[in-house]
C-alpha cells in the first residue's frame, strides 16, 4: 500500500506545488482575488512547501508506510490532507460558485487523507 499511495501523493502535491510556484496570479484569480500583489508571495511559499512534501513522499515511496520509521511521514500527510479536506469543505459552504473545482480537489484530498489514516492507524498482525 505504501508505494502506490506515496507515489500518488507525490504526484498530486508536485502538480499543486508547481502550479502555486509558477502561476501564483492564476491561482489567486481562481480563488477570487483580483490582485496577486500581496498574496502572490504567500502562494509561492505554499508551492515551495508542497514541493517539499512531494519530494519527501517521492523519496520515501519504497519504505514500508506502516512501519515505525515511516509513521511520521504518514502522520504529516494525514495532517495535510485531513486539514485540507476541512478547509475545502468550508469553502464549499461559503462559496458555492466554486463548487466544481473545489469538489474535485475535496474528493482527491478525501481519498488521500483516508488512505493515509488507514496506513497510520491500522494494526499490524505479527507473524507467528
Amino acid at each position: 500500500m505504501g508505494k502506490p499511495l506515496l507515489t500518488a501523493s507525490a504526484g498530486v502535491l508536485a502538480v499543486l506545488g508547481l502550479t502555486c510556484l509558477f502561476a501564483p496570479g492564476e491561482v489567486l484569480k481562481q480563488l477570487g482575488e483580483l490582485s496577486p500583489a500581496p498574496g502572490g508571495l504567500l502562494v509561492q511559499l505554499l508551492g515551495a512547501a508542497l514541493l517539499g512534501l512531494a519530494l519527501l513522499d517521492w523519496a520515501s515511496r519504497h519504505s514500508p508506510l506502516g512501519g515505525i520509521y515511516a509513521r511520521p511521514l504518514a502522520a504529516g500527510n494525514l495532517v495535510h490532507f485531513g486539514i485540507g479536506c476541512l478547509v475545502l469543505a468550508r469553502d464549499l459552504v461559503g462559496h458555492p460558485q466554486n463548487s466544481g473545482v473545489v469538489w474535485a480537489w475535496l474528493s482527491l484530498y478525501a481519498v488521500l487523507g483516508s488512505a493515509f489514516a488507514v496506513a497510520l492507524f491500522r494494526r499490524r498482525v505479527a507473524a507467528a
